[in-house]
């Protein structure tokens, strides 16, 4: 049987862009490219995606660079190697 969510365990876009601090812009680019981490079954609600809070605080600390190249300078990041 699977571990109840509860709240604070459970974090949508605008969560995640507050813990990547991104916009929520920047976290659906990367929902709508795949690059966020694969969402268990059951994680799109009708308000949008869903993830355990646990596995986005992973996933951060361990991704490659941003991507996009807006947020290069504040991140302190070059993704495309120039």
């Amino acid at each position: 049987m699977a571990t109840p969510l509860v709240a604070p365990d459970v974090v949508g876009i605008a969560e995640v862009a507050r813990l990547a601090n991104v916009s929520k812009t920047t976290v659906s680019s990367w929902v709508s490219r795949g690059t966020t981490p694969p969402l268990p079954p059951s994680t799109r609600l009708a308000g949008g995606h869903v993830w355990r809070r646990e596995h986005i605080v992973t996933w951060l600390a361990n991704r490659a660079p941003v991507e996009d190249c807006s947020d290069c300078a504040r991140l302190g990041v070059d993704p495309c190697n120039r």
